[in-house]
């Protein structure tokens, strides 16, 4: 199953959620999903954030060096098997 996380920016709420959620895959050895995440506003500007949320997952052992925001394109529609919107 591929599973994608979609938010705003791409930058807090999904990219935690997908980084979180591939430890979790990993320590129970679950190779059936495959986790994704993106946002609506990849260009957005990030000044206005905290990244503290990269150093918590950090301290929790998240490896969080593959981040990197991803676009969301109108075809993830079909090529996701589960989309996840995470938004206000």
């Amino acid at each position: 199953m591929k599973l994608i996380f979609l938010c705003t920016d791409n930058y807090t709420r999904s990219i935690t959620a997908e980084l979180c959620m591939i430890v979790y895959l990993e320590r129970t050895e679950n190779t059936n999903i495959v986790v994704s995440s993106a946002g609506f506003k990849v260009s957005s500007d990030l000044s206005r954030f905290s990244a503290i949320h990269f150093k918590r997952m950090e301290d929790l052992g998240v490896n969080t060096s593959t981040f990197k925001r991803t676009q969301f394109q109108e075809h993830f529609l079909t090529r996701f098997d589960v989309i996840v919107g995470m938004g206000k």
